[in-house]
């Protein structure tokens, strides 16, 4: 959301806030792949409509947002739908959780986040940081949903 938030207003530090983003999205495929194995964790980041895809739809619907390229945003929020129904089958197929609460997960997130960015874009800031907390406090629930689900197939519990 920093970065986003950084993209859409033109800010100066907004490629060094990409940079690190990709540096976490990295990490988290290391993480995977630790625990699934080289390839999936090749997938997780670089596969078709995966992490480094949303990311990337992402920055596509920030530059839309801010041209007012409506064209644009409709056509990075169907990347980003496309995204979470991809990426959440990948998730729900290496973990064994059911696809469909993976997905539907997934795409609260993305609405959450999009949900802050418009905010933000509009200058409606209180209503961008009610969602950022939001949007925030989502990924604790995920990571909580996918870490009990990896303890559980790896017998850590």
């Amino acid at each position: 959301m920093n970065a986003t938030n950084q993209g859409v207003t033109g800010s100066k530090s907004f490629p060094a806030a990409a940079k690190s983003l990709d540096r976490n999205s990295v990490e988290l495929s290391k993480a995977i792949a630790s625990i699934y194995g080289k390839n999936a964790g090749g997938v997780f980041l670089n596969g078709k409509f995966q992490w480094r895809d949303h990311i990337k739809f992402f920055v596509d619907y920030t530059v839309a947002l801010a041209k007012k390229d409506k064209a644009g945003q409709a056509k990075a929020v169907a990347n980003l739908t496309r995204y979470t129904k991809e990426h959440g089958a990948f998730l729900a197929k290496a973990t064994g959780l059911p696809k469909l609460a993976v997905q539907n997960d997934l795409l609260g997130h993305v609405l959450e986040l999009k949900n802050q960015l418009d905010s933000y874009a509009s200058g409606d800031y209180t209503k961008a940081t009610g969602f950022y907390r939001q949007a925030y406090s989502h990924m604790f629930k995920t990571g909580d949903l996918l870490s009990g689900a990896i303890a559980k197939q790896k017998n850590l519990r």
